[in-house]
């Protein structure tokens, strides 16, 4: 991976290469570190970027197809996830993003923040991912939020305390205290996440070039 905006790899401790369950041409995901539960996913642009807000338009049908995968691949392992991210659009205003490298958060877990996030900020409904280039337009730093059911919100949020969308998970799921992933690690849940996908790595799907990877997702 690119060396600059590299404070992401702080969040896995040594060697992010040994983490990652599933690679593409231009991203890869991986279980964080924080686990607050397990099975919580990353996919994150091997270049660097400051959300996703600003990858290149070209790579929006892979980053779109890779993530209909990894929610394929959780819901067959754990269950139908949730997925959001802190979109930041400079250094400093980051929408509570913890890290200056776009990653997208992809939960398994059977809540729904929406109720929870603060509806002061303004809100819109979200067709694909490659209209949160109109926050970075716009220069408002965002939350994106989709729910399991597939809607897809996001949010202006211009002031809020880092890992604002962490926080509300982990009260969600009566687990406050692993809200911070510098605090809590969750290193046993990663190392059991990392077991139970091991067959996907090599798993025929996308890298194959099929345009319905769910389908496919076979050793």
């Amino acid at each position: 991976m690119h060396e600059e905006g590299n404070l992401f790899a702080a969040m896995f401790q040594g060697h992010p290469r040994e983490r990652i369950v599933r690679e593409t041409d231009n991203f890869v995901v991986l279980p964080t570190i924080g686990q607050i539960v397990e099975g919580y996913l990353l996919v994150l642009p091997k270049a660097h970027c400051l959300s996703l807000g600003h990858i290149p338009k070209e790579n929006y049908r892979e980053l779109e197809m890779l993530k209909d995968e990894t929610v394929a691949v959780l819901s067959r392992v754990y269950c139908r996830p949730i997925l959001f991210e802190h979109g930041a659009v400079s250094a400093t205003r980051k929408g509570g993003a913890c890290v200056t490298h776009a990653h997208l958060h992809v939960v398994p877990a059977d809540v729904d923040l929406l109720p929870r996030i603060d509806h002061r900020m303004p809100r819109r409904s979200l067709g694909g991912l490659s209209e949160l280039k109109v926050q970075v337009e716009r220069g408002i730093p965002y939350l994106f939020y989709e729910t399991r059911g597939g809607d897809r919100f996001v949010f202006d949020a211009c002031r809020l305390p880092s890992q604002y969308l962490r926080r509300l998970l982990a009260i969600e799921v009566g687990a406050e205290y692993k809200w911070d992933w510098k605090a809590h690690s969750g290193l046993q849940e990663l190392t059991s996440v990392l077991q139970r996908l091991a067959f996907w790595k090599n798993a025929r799907g996308l890298a194959s070039g099929d345009s319905h990877p769910e389908k496919g997702l076979t050793a």
